[in-house]
């Protein structure tokens, strides 16, 4: 990255700095403030001042890696992204767990890590791979030792703005598997807090025949959110005392026009 100082005199105390480039496809956003959203541009100038601070982004080409798998979600780079976790960092990823004080589930509650399998005659349950947003990290004794139990558990993900005018897209892959005695009670879903109040985008419901794990991609819209600072809220829940698990990867939020 090359960096400028604004003042021609070298024994002066500088003003600010200029931006430059880093390459071809990285682009400086300039001093950044929520309400102009995640763009190519100069944002509110190329001049840093005072408390101010550059936001830089990149065209980048994610590989299509396979769901669970810690590189990438196949992101294309004609579109912004907005926001991207795949939990391969260390730490909670800013997720907060049971963040309203409101979970009831026994075991099972949602944790950021590599997950150890879990398996029955039917087929696997819980899948071993990369870090991901899963309901219990250890395999235990069998696909009942740390599976959702009697309740529901909850994350939720750090803030993001959504920049008005823009059509947004949230992708993820996920998890969801059960048992031949889970009822539609018991559940998987994905949604949104804003200004306090949960809407709900994605439910994945069990049936009255095994579902055994596997990752899938899927996209949900983000368009009647623009304009606004969204969390993501994630549920799993274990209604029956059956056997619950799930697991979430991949998260990406695009602003695709």
């Amino acid at each position: 990255m090359t960096l400028c100082n604004s003042s021609s005199n070298a024994f002066r105390c500088d003003r600010g700095i200029f931006r430059g480039a880093i390459d071809d496809i990285v682009f400086s956003t300039g001093t950044f403030l929520n309400e102009d959203g995640i763009v190519p541009g100069n944002g509110r100038g190329n001049t840093l001042h005072a408390n101010g601070f550059f936001q830089f982004g990149a065209f980048d080409t994610i590989d299509n890696a396979g769901p669970g798998d810690d590189t990438g979600g196949g992101v294309t780079g004609d579109a912004d992204v907005l926001y991207s976790e795949d939990f391969s960092g260390s730490g909670n990823a800013g997720f907060a767990f049971d963040p309203f004080g409101t979970d009831t589930a026994e075991r099972g509650q949602f944790e950021i890590g590599a997950p150890q399998a879990t398996s029955s005659n039917s087929g696997p349950f819980q899948l071993a791979g990369g870090r991901a947003l899963v309901t219990g990290l250890s395999a235990g004794t069998g696909i009942g030792s740390f599976d959702v139990d009697r309740g529901v558990t909850s994350a939720l993900s750090p803030e993001i703005f959504l920049p008005a005018g823009s059509i947004n897209e949230l992708n993820f892959s996920f998890n969801f598997a059960h048992t031949g005695s889970a009822t539609a009670n018991d559940q998987l879903r994905l949604g949104v807090l804003v200004d306090g109040q949960v809407f709900n985008l994605f439910q994945q419901s069990g049936s009255g025949s095994t579902r055994t794990g596997e990752f899938i991609n899927t996209t949900v819209g983000l368009e009647d959110f623009d304009g606004n600072t969204i969390q993501i809220l994630i549920e799993a829940e274990d209604d029956s005392n059956t056997i619950v698990e799930a697991a979430i990867d991949n998260l990406v939020i695009e602003n695709v026009g």
